[in-house]
């Protein structure tokens, strides 16, 4: 090949490449950086510099001073090379053997794994120190340290606290920081590890970041320990305690202002000035609490990396970026700022680049050169060399900045064939008899498509196939069209290079398809224009046609029409003559019945009017009626059993009393029976005359005589406890039924209360707890009876809603115009349909013959009697609250 400057080189097998300026050869293999010594294919491109095609070295670049080489680490799909081209757009196209063709553009994605010399493909931290190496914190293999040609490695052996390396910084002394997975933090001075970890006061083993403010403080961001702070001599924590959002730090960055940022898991940002802590959250803007990463921009932006994609914050505002807009995923973890003030994403899944100008958002994946998909949080770096590197969980990736070539130009739309009625056809070489059924003037210059399209009504499916041009990133081409004279709208872009239209109805259309590719801009539309005719039926000669045909046989039935009107009018004209004299002869009698029939219909209308009244009037009494009948059934009822709960109250109160009067004698003349039978055993024992009584003794002991005094004395305890617990429940009951005080009185609703929860006791046993929280003095006039009876049906719908064990709330509350009672449980709650309706008379969510539906509708009458209101909170599963509020005095309460 000759190159620009005339100069011949020569590629041979095995021997390298020889340039012959005219005078001398020189000669150029891997010793002097020729990625292999078997050269397939020379080629200069549009910059001057010289490729060599390779057999085993893939591509090597040379800019007349060194070499660059391309290979499968680069993105190359096969290392041997046969042939090479420059395309007008400055693009290499590759030919290899075995792996197809390739495009190289200019950015070239390099990968390094274990083959290349890393411990562990698992990069989760990146970092370049003063002199130019670079260290790579690894998932479980410690450090790598890279000086450009190999690697150097730290471990645990080497004094490393953990091989698991979170984070890492050089500090303004040259001291090598590093944050690792629960050994806290090692210094590495350039000879040997010190290590801190909770013992010399960090707050937390596990650090997730680090960073060295301007006043050179170290922040040390913890899992679950919030932040750390060191000085040089001592650890200074700041946690939730001291204002911290959270606990759990991502990242720390110092803006320029000097204020800190610290990104945390689930808490937001929290933004410390020296002073105090300012956090911004969901509420303030942010687009989501989880904020992986955060950088600040040339233009003092800050930039916040979060799992609902990008957060920029201007001082002010929030802008955000998502997947809506074009990122390839919404979780975030890294962010960096080239050199050309792009910003650069690693995602979950893919790199993101973010241009300003033009704005765009461009995506990189595994078709774009990366062999990793996840990228690390944080785990990301621009490099002196203006590199950037990011690390993952399969390799370590770069991309050099400066071969780096952003799309900016839309691809090339074109349309290359037309299909009809699913049919393909060679529209330069149709004959006249295939050609009949379309009509075009010519055919486009390249492609395979008629001029000028005209069709008939039946040829009315069509398909557009068309192609676009982008050797960016051909991946990426997407489609989208719309057909003018259907619809107005672009079609949702897709990748499919076709459009297809069934039954279009006849008319004139116009077909537009534009594409998008790596620039991120549409294409001019392509637009065709064309017609379908409509059948003979709907042509204009058609239509004049029908029309006069139309118009003939209407003035031929419009003229025999009228004859036969003109008979008919002279037969009415006769007709009427003779009926008119009668319709006279009638008038005055018809116009008396009407006047008649007018009186009586408007009586009838007042009569009806009046009826319908009195029948809505007697529907609602009747209904009332039937209200106010089931309510006093109801009440009849429960007076009833309170006349007869307080007749059997009354009557085992006397047997009772006469039990628990004669507990204490009968215990008091057993005991001193217990005393003579004492006296006699002592004088037994000291009179030595054991033996006379020896018959007693066996009796004694056969009998088990010690059991029996210890069984009388239990016997005693429990008919006493058995006594006061009825005497305790008949004055339960007498409390309740009151009957003795049918009157508004004075009445203290704790006593009709506590007497409530005494006969509901066997129903609340150990599965509900009631707790109380009494105010002072409730006395108040009422009803004592009817409030008891509220209490009572209240109390029971508590007991019936906890299903399992629960807890029902006794607050009372009082005033000197008012008294308010709550009743609260944790029930199982009440739908907002059936609180809408729950005092309402016969309503009820039991089944059928399991209860009246009266007993609230009851209670909620009680209490507007006494000029009180009951009100009701409830939700499903969380139980529910009635508050009751009834005045203290009653000037005009009446039974």
């Amino acid at each position: 090949m000759e190159d620009s400057q005339g100069n011949l080189w020569f590629g041979t097998g095995y021997g390298g490449v020889s340039m012959y300026n005219g005078e001398t050869f020189t000669n150029f293999t891997e010793k002097e950086g020729l990625s292999d010594n078997y050269v397939w294919s020379i080629l200069e491109d549009s910059g001057g510099n010289i490729w060599f095609g390779t057999r085993d070295g893939g591509l090597s670049m040379y800019n007349g001073e060194t070499f660059t080489h391309i290979t499968e680490r680069e993105g190359l799909s096969n290392n041997t090379v046969r042939s090479i081209l420059e395309d007008s757009h400055g693009n290499l196209w590759i030919g290899t053997y075995g792996g197809g063709v390739c495009i190289y553009n200019g950015e070239s994605f390099a990968h390094f794994t274990t083959k290349e010399g890393l411990s562990h493909t698992d990069i989760l931290s990146i970092l370049e120190d003063s002199r130019g190496n670079l260290w790579f914190g690894t998932g479980g293999g410690g450090i790598n340290k890279y000086n450009g040609e190999f690697f150097e490695y730290f471990t645990e052996r080497e004094g490393l606290s953990n091989n698991y390396v979170f984070s890492m910084l050089e500090d303004s002394k040259e001291n090598l920081w590093i944050g690792t997975f629960g050994g806290g933090i090692s210094m590495y001075n350039g000879k040997s590890f010190t290590n801190f970890t909770e013992k010399e006061g960090l707050s937390n083993n596990i650090v997730r970041s680090l960073f060295e403010d301007s006043h050179g403080n170290l922040w040390f961001g913890t899992w679950g320990g919030g932040v750390s702070m060191y000085n040089g001599e001592f650890f200074t924590h700041f946690t939730e305690k001291e204002g911290l959002s959270n606990n759990y730090i991502l990242s720390i960055q110092e803006d320029s202002n000097g204020n800190l940022w610290f990104g945390t898991y689930g808490g937001g940002v929290s933004m410390y000035n020296g002073d105090t802590f300012t956090h911004f959250t969901e509420k303030e803007g942010l687009n989501n609490m989880f904020v992986w990463c955060i950088q600040e921009d040339s233009r003092g932006n800050l930039w916040f990396g979060t799992s609902s994609g990008v957060s920029v914050f201007n001082g002010e505002t929030f802008t955000h970026f998502s997947e809506k807009e074009g990122l390839s995923k919404n979780i975030v973890y890294s962010i960096i700022e080239d050199s050309s003030s792009n910003i650069w994403l690693g995602t979950y899944m893919g790199l993101n680049l973010i241009v300003s100008d033009p704005p765009a958002i461009h995506t990189y994946s595994l078709q774009d050169g990366l062999k990793g998909m996840n990228f690390y949080p944080n785990s990301v770096l621009l490099d002196s060399k203006n590199r950037i590197w990011w690390g993952s969980g399969k390799n370590l990736t770069m991309l050099n900045m400066n071969n780096v070539k952003i799309p900016v130009d839309p691809p090339e739309i074109q349309l290359n064939n037309i299909e009809i009625n699913e049919k393909f056809a060679d529209y330069r070489h149709l004959d006249n008899s295939e050609g009949k059924e379309m009509d075009f003037i010519g055919v486009a210059k390249f492609y395979n498509y008629p001029l000028n399209l005209e069709l008939p009504y039946n040829n009315n499916h069509l398909t557009f196939h068309f192609s676009a041009i982008d050797w960016s990133a051909p991946h990426k081409i997407k489609y989208s069209y719309k057909m003018e004279g259907l619809n107005a709208n672009w079609s949702i872009p897709t990748s499919e290079a076709k459009a297809d239209y069934r039954s279009l109805p006849y008319g004139t259309y116009t077909f537009n398809v534009r594409a998008i590719g790596g620039a991120q801009k549409w294409s001019e539309s392509f637009e065709y224009t064309f017609c379908i005719n409509p059948p003979w039926w709907h042509t204009w000669l058609a239509r004049i046609s029908f029309g006069i045909t139309t118009l003939l046989i209407v003035l031929g039935f419009v003229r025999w029409r009228t004859a036969k009107l003109e008979q008919r009018q002279n037969e009415l004209e006769t007709e009427v003559a003779s009926a008119t004299q009668i319709i006279f002869s009638q008038k005055e009698e018809v116009e008396a019945q009407k006047e008649e029939i007018e009186a009586q219909r408007d009586e009838v209308v007042l009569t009806n009017e009046a009826l319908e009244k009195q029948k809505k009037e007697l529907e609602f009494i009747l209904e009332n009626l039937k209200m106010t009948q089931a309510q006093l059934i109801q009440s009849e009822k429960l007076a009833s059993v309170g006349v007869l709960t307080a007749g059997i109250a009354h009557e085992l109160n006397n047997p009772i009393n006469f039990v628990t009067g004669n507990v204490n004698p009968l215990r008091r003349d057993i005991e001193d029976i217990f005393s003579i039978i004492k006296k006699y055993e002592a004088i037994i024992e000291a009179n030595k005359i054991k033996e006379v009584f020896s018959d007693i003794d066996a009796l004694k002991e056969k009998l088990d005589y010690s059991f029996i005094l210890k069984e009388i004395i239990s016997l005693l305890e429990g008919i006493e406890e058995g006594a006061n617990r009825s005497s305790q429940i008949v004055k339960g009951l007498r409390s309740f039924s009151r009957l003795d005080e049918e009157k508004c009185q004075i009445y203290d609703i704790h006593e009709g209360i506590d007497s409530t929860l005494i006969l509901l006791q066997n129903k609340l046993r150990d599965k509900i707890k009631v707790r109380k929280e009494y105010g002072d003095s409730m006395e108040l006039e009422c009803f004592p009876s009817k409030l008891n009876q509220v209490f009572m049906n209240i109390l029971t719908n508590s007991i019936q809603a906890i299903e399992d064990k629960g807890e029902i709330f006794i607050q009372t509350i009082s005033s000197d115009i008012r008294a308010k009672i709550i009743i609260k449980d944790n029930g199982k709650g009440m739908t907002p349909e059936v609180k809408e309706h729950i005092f309402e008379p016969f309503f009820t969510t039991k089944d059928v013959g399991k209860g009246t539906g009266l007993g609230m509708s009851i209670s909620y009458g009680i209490i507007e009697q006494h000029d009180g209101n009951i009100d009701v909170i409830s939700e499903p599963g969380k139980g529910t609250e009635f508050i009751i509020s009834l005045p203290r005095t009653q000037p005009n309460l009446t039974s």
